[in-house]
């Protein structure tokens, strides 16, 4: 059964996790299907009260929790093909020369991870993140070839992740850069 978070639901003050399944006509139950008349037959499932209720109305799923109505159409919410929130990022593009490169900035966005690229000969890049003053500080990243720990990297040809919850920006930093670019691109997921 899915689960789905539902944030701030009724004037902030609950969060309801829900999971939603339709009944087939052969009495086995599917994730978010209409019956053959086309009602959305739901199981509305809590984690802390257990099953809030099951009133299938003309396609409608009219929900009732401490007064008041939350009204599910069948066709509101699709459950195939879910996956994260993602956005692709470019800190810096064929730099060649020393700089801050674009910042990202992070938003609801909690693990970045880049690609350190380009034909310099070498190269200082430095990882950082921006607290809500705008202040850069070093921040802690993973290279995924080997599971390395740092705020910085010489080489090209590597993936790093961070976790930048918390954080207002991030930008990889070019420190030094000799005979060549260096690009970094990625991709930030929520």
């Amino acid at each position: 059964m899915a689960q789905f978070p539902f944030s701030e639901l009724l004037n902030g003050t609950r969060r309801l996790f829900a999971g939603l399944q339709a009944k087939k006509s052969d009495g086995s139950m599917e994730t978010l299907k209409s019956n053959d008349q086309g009602a959305l037959l739901a199981q509305i499932t809590n984690s802390e009260f257990g099953v809030v209720g099951v009133n299938p109305v003309e396609g409608r799923l009219p929900v009732e929790i401490g007064g008041a109505s939350v009204t599910v159409n069948a066709g509101d919410v699709f459950v195939d093909d879910v996956q994260a929130k993602t956005i692709p990022v470019t800190l810096q593009n064929a730099a060649t020369i020393a700089g801050g490169g674009t910042s990202f900035v992070v938003g609801a966005y909690k693990t970045l991870t880049v690609s350190v690229t380009g034909t310099s000969t070498s190269r200082t890049v430095v990882f950082e993140a921006a607290d809500t003053n705008g202040n850069y500080t070093p921040i802690q990243g993973v290279r995924l070839s080997d599971f390395a720990m740092d705020s910085q990297t010489t080489g090209t040809g590597e993936k790093w992740t961070f976790e930048v919850t918390g954080v207002t920006t991030f930008r990889a930093r070019i420190d030094e850069i000799a005979g060549g670019d260096v690009t970094i691109t990625g991709m930030a997921v929520a």
